[in-house]
C-alpha cells in the first residue's frame, strides 16, 4: 500500500468498520461509546529513529488526520450525545510535538530531553523490546528513568507518558460519562 489513493481506501474501509461496530452496538443497547482517534504516528520512535529521535518523519501524521476526520464524520461524534470521541491525536501532540515549542504544556515537561526517544531498545536493529537470544540472555536495554521518557518501546508510552495523556482527556470523558469527581 503505497499509493495514496489505497491509502485512502484503507483507511474508509477501517473508518467504515469502526462506524458499523459502533452501530451494531447501540443496537444491543449501549447508550455511551467512547472511541479514540489516533494519534499521531510519524512521532512514534519507530517513526522518528531517522532523525536520532529529534522531529517526527513521514506521512504517518497525515493518514491520521485523514482518519481521524474520516471516523469523526462517520460517527458524527461532535453532535452525538452517545458517541465521544476521544481524541488522543491532540492529547499526543501537547506532549511530543507542540504547535509552540516556548508553551510546552504541564503535563509534557518531564519529558522534554526524551519526548521522542523510546525507553527500551533491542540491540539488533531489526530487535524488540523483551527479545532474548537462545540462552536466555536479553538482547535489549531499558533507560534508567521511564518516567522522563514519554514512549516505553517503538510505539507504546511509558507508564508516565499514558498518565499525561488520560491527565489531558479524563476530565471530558468524565463528564460524557456523568461520572461525578
Amino acid at each position: 500500500m503505497s499509493g495514496e489513493s489505497e491509502i485512502l481506501d484503507f483507511i474508509g474501509n477501517v473508518t467504515d468498520e469502526i462506524a458499523g461496530g459502533v452501530e451494531r452496538l447501540r443496537k444491543l443497547g449501549v447508550t455511551r461509546v467512547l472511541i479514540n482517534n489516533l494519534h499521531p504516528l510519524a512521532c512514534t520512535p519507530w517513526q522518528t529513529r531517522p532523525s536520532n529521535y529529534t522531529e517526527c518523519m513521514g506521512r504517518g501524521n497525515v493518514a491520521a488526520l485523514f482518519h481521524n476526520g474520516d471516523l469523526e464524520k462517520k460517527l458524527n461524534a461532535s453532535s452525538s450525545d452517545s458517541v465521544y470521541l476521544i481524541d488522543l491525536h491532540r492529547a499526543f501532540t501537547n506532549i511530543v510535538d507542540p504547535s509552540d515549542p516556548q508553551d510546552i504544556p504541564q503535563v509534557a515537561k518531564q519529558f522534554i530531553k526524551n519526548k521522542l526517544k523510546l525507553c527500551c531498545y533491542s540491540f539488533d536493529p531489526n530487535g524488540y523490546c523483551g527479545q532474548a537470544d537462545e540462552d536466555g540472555g536479553v538482547l535489549y536495554n531499558i533507560c534508567s528513568h521511564p518516567e522522563k521518557h514519554f514512549f516505553w518501546d517503538d510505539v507504546h508510552p511509558t507508564q508516565a507518558g499514558w498518565e499525561a495523556v488520560m491527565g489531558q482527556l479524563e476530565k471530558d470523558i468524565k463528564d460524557f460519562l456523568h461520572i461525578t469527581y
